[in-house]
């Protein structure tokens, strides 16, 4: 297109393929489609980009500089520590066919290193060192991504076991405990009260 330069239509490209990614999974993705969105050919796609999987690549790159600006809250360090988890949780939240698309390329580290960086500046500044950083960074992380699956079967409606409690009367537990456990799980409250008492089990207390 005249006066459009290579480093515009590139954007135009990953701007298009990264809006079909989140709204209907890479396998919405062709190279066909994606030019009749762009307005373009499919040669001038591989020209500007590359293959699918360049596209892919790129798509998930230009969505990673855009969570680039890490917003830490909090009056003290647990709650600084709990607002970049909440941070970590969201990309994948948020944005679910693009974390796919990025896992299967081995790409999530790129989604997620500036909360982790900003987690190990928090973790850092508590007093922790060394090994003990790291395996209470790890053990933030992955409990917070044992969430973000639950969260994902959630999505698809693969728990399911409140309906079972329902039908549950043996005296396993008290029956205002198998009430609650019939009951909506509310994934954000849990996650919360999680992290918070991990938190305050694995990182010094604040000054």
């Amino acid at each position: 297109m005249a006066g459009t330069t290579k480093t515009d239509m590139r954007e135009r490209i990953t701007e298009a393929a990264l809006r079909m990614i989140e709204e209907g999974g890479v396998e919405a993705l062709s190279m066909r489609t994606l030019a009749a969105q762009v307005g373009v050919t499919p040669t001038t796609i591989y020209w500007h980009v590359g293959s699918r999987e360049h596209v892919i690549r790129a798509a998930i790159d230009r969505l990673a500089s855009t969570l680039t600006r890490v917003r830490v809250r909090g009056a003290d360090t647990h709650e600084r520590v709990l607002s970049i988890l909440h941070n970590v949780r969201a990309v994948s939240v948020d944005h679910p066919n693009a974390a796919v698309a990025a896992r299967d390329l081995g790409m999530t580290a790129r989604l997620q290193m500036p909360w982790q960086k900003a987690l190990a500046r928090e973790l850092h500044a508590s007093g922790l060192r060394g090994q003990a950083l790291a395996n209470v960074m790890r053990s933030l992380l992955y409990t917070t991504g044992g969430f973000v699956v639950v969260a994902s079967q959630q999505r698809i409606g693969a728990l399911g076991s409140e309906q079972e409690w329902a039908l549950v009367d043996d005296g396993i537990v008290d029956p205002e405990a198998r009430l609650a456990l019939t009951r909506p799980v509310d994934l954000d409250v849990h996650f919360h009260d999680t992290l918070m008492a991990l938190i305050r089990a694995l990182v010094p207390a604040p000054v």
